[in-house]
């Protein structure tokens, strides 16, 4: 018989208590419904960052196919959501499937993501009181998120779009102070220049150019010379 065995005060002989083995055949046996669980929660992690990959790639069939086969119960509500939103083609309903998926539970990979659309999406259908929202939103959650940039990308075009010039200009200063590695300031003096041209400033608009124009290369040289 197989348990812990005790050893008696009296002569020395061991023995085995029926409630001792219990308890340990109950530690076993809770360790490995842990195991199993957490395998199983590796799978659907993986699940989701497959299908992600695939329509990524452009394999949506694949990908729809691959989501179907999962099922409910292999899925977060919110990660499911958002992935049959990106197969959705029609962007107002995609987008209000993602405004749901912020509601559920959803993993924090996701959760950048679809924050990252959905501000794609208020920028290109002019709903700029909620794409603020959105970009405070994201600053609030993840200060050095991987889509910052971005945001304050948004940002300033949300204000150019509002006729807020002034504090566009403050945040494409903003931008080229904070982001000076590689071709980033070239977005930032880009906009710039976009910036003072809507604001009647066009003298600033052309030296911030001819500037930029001057690179030996990068993505802001051929906008500039344009």
């Amino acid at each position: 018989m197989y348990g812990l065995r005790l050893f008696s005060r009296d002569t020395g002989a061991s023995r085995t208590r029926p409630s001792v083995v219990f308890r340990t055949w109950r530690v076993v046996a809770t360790l490995a419904v842990l195991v199993a669980v957490g395998m199983a929660g590796e799978s659907f992690a993986q699940d989701e960052e497959r299908i992600f990959q695939w329509i990524n790639e452009g394999k949506l069939d694949r990908a729809r196919q691959a989501l179907e086969s999962v099922g409910t119960s292999g899925l977060r509500d919110g990660n499911r959501l958002f992935l049959q939103a990106l197969l959705e083609s029609d962007g107002a309903t995609a987008a209000q499937m993602m405004e749901a998926a912020l509601n559920t539970s959803v993993s924090p990979f996701f959760e950048q993501e679809i924050y990252y659309r959905l501000t794609q999406y208020y920028l290109l259908s002019n709903q700029y009181h909620k794409l603020n929202e959105a970009i405070n939103q994201y600053r609030a959650r993840w200060e050095d998120g991987r889509y910052r940039r971005q945001m304050l990308r948004f940002s300033i075009l949300a204000d150019q779009a509002s006729e807020r010039f002034e504090s566009a200009l403050r945040q494409a200063d903003h931008y080229l102070v904070a982001f000076t590695d590689s071709v980033e300031p070239h977005w930032g003096q880009i906009d710039k220049a976009r910036i003072m041209l809507a604001y009647n400033k066009r003298i600033g608009s052309r030296q911030v150019l001819e500037e930029l124009s001057r690179s030996r290369s990068g993505p802001g040289v051929p906008p500039a010379l344009y």
